[in-house]
């Protein structure tokens, strides 16, 4: 069963969805905001929060969303949800709007997404970052490190940035300006997949004139540093996509 938050308002439906390791309350600040213009509902990703476990991919997160009964929701997600945004909005080209906060491509990726940086070095940090995301993970309940891998595993079969150049309904992907102070330690990886990351964006925009492709002054965690700006960004962006 999908844990749903209900944080009322009236008009157009709203679906909110957390990051890895997250929940539906983490959206309370941002959303209150919403709430002025939209129906605004959050929910507990499977294997998270109070939602059941499950086994992970896209299909079956998306089929979760299917059984809301929604009406034809605009998705909002960061991170993680912000992929999945995208890829409910492949599923659905009639979507009225998806708007991703830094949901595009893992951290860990493919070597290729990693501009000017050499392979070897590439594979290298690589596996300095895993031992480190494995290391912080261990101790986690939930999700729980079957969840986990699957969900890196998703990340190695489909690249969001793809699926983002493909959609037929307005997309928005705000990009983090600031890098987590937890990446010090791979500066030079986390530079080289931000030069790979805007060089494939720049492309995926040139072939979906429906993309829109923002950077904001906040790093990963923007969601929680500016929940009334980017409320307010979100509002104006689903209101110009309903028109």
């Amino acid at each position: 069963m999908t844990n749903r938050v209900e944080y009322g308002g009236t008009g157009p439906d709203v679906l909110l969805l957390h990051g890895l390791g997250g929940q539906a309350r983490d959206w309370d600040r941002f959303a209150a905001e919403l709430t002025r213009a939209h129906r605004v509902v959050a929910i507990d990703l499977r294997g998270h929060g109070r939602s059941a476990d499950g086994p992970w991919s896209w299909r079956a997160v998306l089929d979760d969303i299917e059984l809301l009964g929604l009406d034809n929701p605009a998705v909002v997600g960061m991170s993680l949800g912000g992929m999945i945004a995208a890829h409910w909005a492949a599923r659905h080209p009639e979507c009225p709007g998806v708007i991703s906060f830094d949901g595009h491509r893992a951290a860990a990726t493919a070597p290729e997404h990693y501009a000017g940086l050499p392979r070897e070095r590439v594979l290298a940090d690589l596996a300095r970052l895993r031992a480190a995301f494995d290391a912080q993970t261990a101790t986690l309940t939930r999700p729980g490190a079957d969840l986990l891998a699957q969900v890196a595993d998703s990340f190695r079969q489909d690249d969001t940035v793809a699926v983002l150049a493909a959609l037929r309904c307005p997309a928005l992907l705000v990009l983090a300006g600031k890098a987590l102070p937890q990446a010090a330690p791979f500066a030079e990886l986390t530079a080289a997949h931000r030069r790979g990351l805007l060089r494939d964006l720049d492309a995926a925009r040139a072939a979906n004139p429906l993309l829109t492709v923002v950077e904001v002054d906040a790093n990963h965690g923007m969601v929680f540093e500016q929940p009334v700006e980017l409320a307010s960004l979100a509002v104006e962006f689903l209101d110009t996509a309903r028109k």
